[in-house]
């Protein structure tokens, strides 16, 4: 056995975390990091080693013909907590495979007495809970099923598990959703909520049908979150201040758009932070409602029972409002009752699906929007992009000229619309960003202020916009992003 001096760790092998029970790593606090044919590594708390007599007799026990090789490691405590996650999945897995011909006696009634199938899912939701995750994907294949996390927009593979596991999941998920549990040929939807040490969470389940069995997956949405309030969000200065002089007026139309997961409904109900208070009456129209928000009217909308969006603004505009929340314009109907709703003396917030502001405009019009309501209706569009925030740990700087020749001057024509003084930064990946460079996310945003209907020509409306490639600057010349990152999300 051999101890090598303190050092740190890059990637963790899969095949080593497996190796050692959990057991063992939780009572020694150790874990295998690298795994071969003649040795075995081990990494120990160099401000608490374990005891190396214990060490010696488990490991030998286990792997007689393998050398020990035990290295103190700096970060231990974050290694180690990712070792763990690892050991106690495995654990969970083998446990039910284990048990596999009991609970598939009786599925309803084994996984719930047996606990394992539901301390897998408690597993399985948490793990997203810490790693803030934003979905959960559980997809079946051909030979296995995969688990995948939404982390900053991107899936991360972390898991993978027997099919005969996953149709145990999927029932279990549908149990806790009060659904059909033999229903495998259509969509389903469901909600279901859990307590956890980080909080209450509700986790809204949907289930598809697919040609190598189902997929199925859960958004999280934590309970009593606190919300973002519009300076937190990283607007520019400048579109904050237009923002709140369009958002304190009496009534006017501002729409939020973007492609799907970019924040828009974030920043909708950091807009009705800025303005509740006791004087004014706001109602939301939602399809979920994804937040609970103390002080405002949040009204769930149910298509089944003839409650559609159309049908649910009419009702509210008798509810006397002084502000309204529409979740999504899909049609004429819901355009022309919210304009309407503007033009006597509402505050309407909505959002469109479109590229960018002046998409929106086109967006309107295609849907039946007349210019001359526009007029004196549409206060504001916002555009906005959610891109990932590089890694503080392992970014890097490098000067602008490496872009130039980096895959064949790729982005060399997309940094050609900026005018930047400064390095530019990218990443190497690390331990505490789980090897993808980056950590959070950050707000690219873009508004049209005050569009006039004789002024829709393209050339006249850039007068009244402040455009993304504004925020970009800002972004690229704080070290923020990534030139890469801007040009997958922007380019």
């Amino acid at each position: 056995m051999s101890t090598a001096p303190t050092h740190s760790l890059e990637n963790l092998d899969h095949k080593a975390l497996c190796a050692l029970n959990l057991s063992f790593i939780e009572k020694l606090r150790c874990f295998a990091f690298r795994l071969d044919s003649t040795h075995i590594a081990l990494a120990t708390d160099p401000d608490n080693p374990p005891d190396m007599e214990l060490v010696r007799f488990h490991i030998h026990k286990q792997f007689p013909n393998l050398a020990l090789e035990c290295t103190p490691i700096n970060d231990f405590e974050l290694f180690y907590q990712k070792a763990l996650a690892n050991a106690r999945f495995t654990a969970l897995t083998q446990s039910l495979c284990a048990n596999l011909t009991l609970l598939q006696g009786d599925t309803e009634t084994t996984s719930d007495k047996s606990g394992d199938i539901g301390s897998l899912l408690d597993f399985i939701l948490e793990y997203g809970i810490q790693h803030q995750s934003s979905d959960i994907h559980l997809e079946s294949s051909a030979h296995a099923a995969s688990i995948r996390y939404r982390i900053d927009g991107i899936l991360h593979k972390s898991f993978e598990i027997p099919l005969s596991l996953f149709e145990v999941l999927s029932t279990r998920l549908k149990l806790e959703c009060k659904l059909d549990i033999s229903e495998k040929r259509k969509a389903l939807d469901g909600r279901f909520s859990r307590d956890f040490a980080q909080g209450a969470f509700d986790f809204r389940f949907s289930s598809m049908p697919s040609i190598d069995g189902e997929s199925l997956v859960l958004r999280i949405l934590q309970k009593g979150a606190k919300s973002h309030t519009l300076h937190s969000l990283g607007f520019l200065p400048s579109t904050l201040h237009l923002i709140h002089q369009e958002i304190t007026k009496g009534s006017g139309v501002v729409l939020l758009v973007g492609p799907t997961g970019c924040g828009k409904s974030t920043t909708l109900y950091a807009m009705l932070e800025a303005i509740k208070d006791s004087t004014k009456k706001i109602i939301t129209l939602e399809d979920p409602i994804e937040y609970q928000v103390s002080g405002i009217t949040q009204v769930l909308l149910n298509p089944q029972y003839d409650f559609s969006f159309e049908r649910a603004l009419r009702g509210c505009l008798r509810q006397d409002p002084d502000v309204l929340m529409i979740g999504e314009i899909r049609d004429f109907q819901t355009l022309e009752l919210a304009l309407q709703a503007s033009l006597t003396g509402h505050l309407v917030f909505a959002t469109l699906h479109a590229n960018d502001t002046l998409g929106a405009l086109d967006r309107i019009l295609s849907l039946g929007g007349k210019p001359e309501i526009l007029t004196t209706n549409l206060s504001m569009i916002i555009a906005q992009r959610l891109a990932r925030r590089l890694c503080e740990h392992c970014k890097y700087s490098v000067p602008q000229d490496f872009y130039a020749t980096f895959k064949e001057g790729l982005y060399q024509d997309f940094l050609a619309r900026f005018v930047l003084q400064t390095p530019l930064y990218r990443s190497r990946g690390c331990a505490y960003c789980d090897n993808s460079g980056f950590s959070g996310r950050l707000l690219l945003s873009e508004v049209l202020q005050n569009p006039r209907a004789s002024s829709l020509s393209k050339d006249t409306l850039q007068t009244h916009l402040i455009p993304m490639r504004t925020h970009i600057i800002d972004i690229l010349t704080r070290g923020l992003c990534s030139v890469e990152e801007i040009y997958r999300v922007w380019g």
